[in-house]
């Protein structure tokens, strides 16, 4: 009888100090101290307590999506929200669109949601819509939204998450008016804190598009100065980028959009690429144009700007080819 309790009390205290490490774990994360959650996920990994998918995501935060991914490959695939979710963040880190459509209609959440699994799978959906984003398919990426659960019975993330998706949708279509009115109703603080800045960049690109400059260049500013995560902040140099360009100062949107090329952090970022080789065309410089689409095309493969950007570089060709 003694060797029972001996055994339930041990059961108890490794439960105990597993709930303790993953909240220390899960407080460093939900501060921006990615590194520290790292650290404490690898100190634990020899008892059994390794925090995998917070240390997946820390990694991806801090712009290391190949390791984030290949250890996520390690642990298992549960089939619910949260790791679908956090799946397909990575997937989309690492411009892998189409894995995020793989993952999407495997689980069920992409094209027709099952009603019976709840509202829980609405973020899901944003995810996929913001692949679909990138591919170009702009009217599907609005679309899969169209079945998210209504309000008021949507989570707050789902809420503030897909009304910022929209209003990058409807901004790419020319719709700057209808996505201002629609911001109107987003809540940053539905957001998590290490997303406030997506926030602002949302309402800094609409303003952008209605020509409201100056408002636009403040949301900026109020970004900087929440943005927590790697890739926020080199996202915040292409969009200080596209402003200066939209005023037509070439030369600081090229030195701008140079600045964001060269960051630390590599993912995505096909758009703000080929809007540099645009920028350096309208420069006269086109040898470095083509440079820029072509790392356009490395980076982001997948997207619809490196599509684009297979197109400039032909285009480049054939004229080259014509005057020599």
């Amino acid at each position: 009888m003694q060797s029972i309790s001996y055994f339930v009390a041990g059961v108890f205290v490794l439960w105990l100090v597993g709930s303790v490490v993953a909240g220390i774990q899960h407080s460093a994360f939900e501060n921006g101290e990615f590194r520290r959650a790292i650290g404490v996920s690898r100190f634990w990994s020899d008892f059994g307590l390794r925090g995998e998918a917070v240390e997946a995501s820390a990694l991806e935060y801090l712009g290391y999506f190949r390791s984030a991914r290949a250890l996520q490959k390690k642990s298992p695939r549960p089939i619910y929200p949260e790791s679908c979710n956090a799946r397909m963040c990575l997937e989309i880190s690492a411009g892998d669109y189409q894995a995020v459509m793989r993952e999407a209609e495997q689980v069920g959440v992409w094209p027709a949601r099952d009603e019976t699994v709840g509202a829980e799978w609405d973020l899901n959906r944003v995810n996929a819509s913001e692949a679909l984003y990138n591919l170009g398919r702009w009217d599907e990426a609005e679309a899969v939204m169209d079945g998210l659960t209504p309000a008021p019975r949507m989570f707050p993330i789902v809420a503030a998450g897909s009304i910022n998706q929209r209003c990058w949708i409807f901004c790419h279509v020319g719709r700057g008016s209808d996505a201002f009115e629609l911001h109107k109703s987003a809540v940053r603080e539905d957001l998590p804190p290490l997303f406030f800045a997506e926030h602002h960049f949302t309402r800094a690109l609409i303003l952008l598009e209605l020509k409201r400059f100056d408002e636009s260049a403040a949301e900026l500013d109020t970004a900087e100065s929440v943005a927590r995560r790697v890739t926020s902040k080199r996202n915040l140099i292409y969009m200080r980028a596209r402003l200066a360009m939209a005023r037509g100062d070439l030369d600081a949107a090229e030195a701008l959009y140079r600045l964001g090329a060269r960051h630390r952090y590599k993912g995505q970022g096909g758009e703000a690429l080929l809007a540099w080789g645009d920028c350096l065309s309208k420069l006269s410089r086109p040898d470095d144009a083509r440079t820029a689409w072509e790392l356009c095309i490395r980076r982001d493969p997948q997207s619809a700007s490196a599509s684009t950007a297979r197109d400039r570089c032909a285009d480049l060709l054939v004229q080259n080819t014509r005057y020599t």
